[in-house]
C-alpha cells in the first residue's frame, strides 16, 4: 500500500508506492537564473573596440577581489567585419595575466547585474576593456582557451564552468584577419558569484 507523505502545510509532498517508487513533484530551477534572481550574476561587456591591424591585441580584462568564488560559464564574442582582412579571427583567453597595458589604463568595462532591481555589485573586483588598438596583456598563461573563426559573427563559447577564485584574473586576446587596418570587436561574459547560498523555492 502507498505511504504518503503531507509536509507541515497539509500539502502531499511525496508518494512512496509498494514497489519501493518514490513519487515527487519537482520544479528544476538552473544555477544561472538562481544566481539572477538572488543578485549574484553579471554581464560583463566592453562594448565596440576597434583595432587597426593583424597583430594580437588585449580587448579585456577581469579580476575577482571579491570574498566569494567567480564563475565564467559563457564567453561571447562579437567580431566585427575586417576591412582589408582575410583568413580567421584568433581569440585566445589568458589565465592569470600580471600586467600589460590595458590594466595600466584601466578603462571600466560594463559590469551589470542581471536582476535589475538589485543593488548587489562586485565593486571591489577590477573591469577592464581596450580603449584602443595595441593594448597588451603580460604573464600568466596564453591561450588555455583558444578558438579560430573563419568570418565575423557572434560567436557563444560555453565554458562549463570557469572558476576564478580571489585574487585570480582572465584576459582575452583577439587577432584579426592578415592585413586587417579596421575591425570593430566587442567581448561579453556571464559572470557568478558564487556565494556558497543555496536558495529554495517556496511552493
Amino acid at each position: 500500500m502507498p505511504t504518503t507523505l503531507i509536509d507541515s502545510r497539509d500539502h502531499k509532498s511525496a508518494v512512496l508506492t509498494s514497489r519501493g517508487e518514490l513519487h515527487v513533484r519537482a520544479i528544476e530551477q538552473s544555477y544561472r537564473r538562481r544566481e539572477s534572481i538572488d543578485g549574484n550574476a553579471y554581464n560583463f561587456n566592453t562594448g565596440d573596440v576597434t583595432l587597426t591591424d593583424a597583430n594580437e591585441n588585449a580587448v579585456a580584462y577581469f579580476k575577482n577581489n571579491e570574498a566569494a568564488d567567480v564563475v565564467i560559464d559563457t564567453l561571447i564574442y562579437m567580431l566585427g567585419t575586417s576591412t582589408g582582412g582575410s583568413g580567421d579571427f584568433l581569440v585566445g583567453v589568458r589565465k592569470n595575466p600580471t600586467g600589460g597595458t590595458i590594466i595600466d589604463d584601466a578603462s571600466a568595462a560594463t559590469l551589470a547585474n542581471q536582476n535589475f532591481g538589485s543593488n548587489k555589485t562586485l565593486s571591489d573586483s577590477l573591469a577592464y576593456k581596450a580603449t584602443g588598438n595595441g593594448k597588451t596583456l603580460t604573464g600568466g598563461t596564453a591561450d588555455v582557451v583558444y578558438s579560430r573563426f573563419s568570418s565575423s559573427g557572434r560567436y557563444v563559447v560555453a565554458l562549463g564552468g570557469l572558476v576564478i577564485p580571489k585574487g585570480s584574473s582572465i584576459g582575452i586576446d583577439v587577432q584579426c584577419p592578415t592585413s586587417n587596418t579596421s575591425c570593430s570587436v566587442a567581448i561579453a561574459m556571464s559572470i557568478t558569484l558564487d556565494d556558497g547560498s543555496e536558495r529554495l523555492l517556496d511552493i
